[in-house]
């Protein structure tokens, strides 16, 4: 390796540890200005990765032996059909809450594009998008408008 090429590479190593540390500056900034501890920060591509999709919940089912997992079946439209998810959304009381998911039919959003996941002897092909609303009751985003299953998002 010539002189020049030793100082290429030199630069580069340089600049990839410098943004590295702004990677990490920022997210302490974030973290630090909005009170909230975050996960990495990801690139666009890696968001593009994501394949999101409105689907309709259209049962729900107690999963034995678990206090807060239900089993699914989400509708995401012609091209995906129908998923098996599994999610561990029932809180204290399964039996209500799978009832109110049948009977309500949400439609959700849920990544698709995951590796399928056994759990508890069942494997689940994609993950509800859901949040905490404070008061430990688990929140599903769900989409209001008369979206087709199976849309993408993003």
């Amino acid at each position: 390796m010539d002189k020049d090429d030793e100082e290429i590479k030199f630069r580069d190593q340089c600049a990839l540890q410098i943004a590295q540390a702004i990677i990490v500056a920022n997210r302490n900034l974030i973290s630090y200005s909005t009170g909230f501890d975050m996960k990495n920060i990801i690139t666009f591509e890696d968001f593009q990765k994501l394949d999101i999709r409105v689907g309709t919940i259209i049962q729900a089912d107690i999963v034995p032996k678990s206090k807060k997992l239900l089993r699914l079946a989400v509708d995401f439209g012609h091209e995906l059909g129908v998923r098996t998810i599994m999610a561990g959304i029932a809180g204290g009381d399964a039996s209500s809450a799978a009832v109110n998911l049948t009977v309500g039919k949400p439609r959700v959003l849920a990544i698709v594009n995951l590796v399928p996941r056994e759990m508890m002897g069942v494997q689940s092909h994609g993950m509800l998008l859901a949040c905490h609303d404070g008061l430990n009751n688990i929140v599903l985003t769900t989409v209001a408008s008369a979206v087709p299953n199976g849309v993408e998002v993003g």
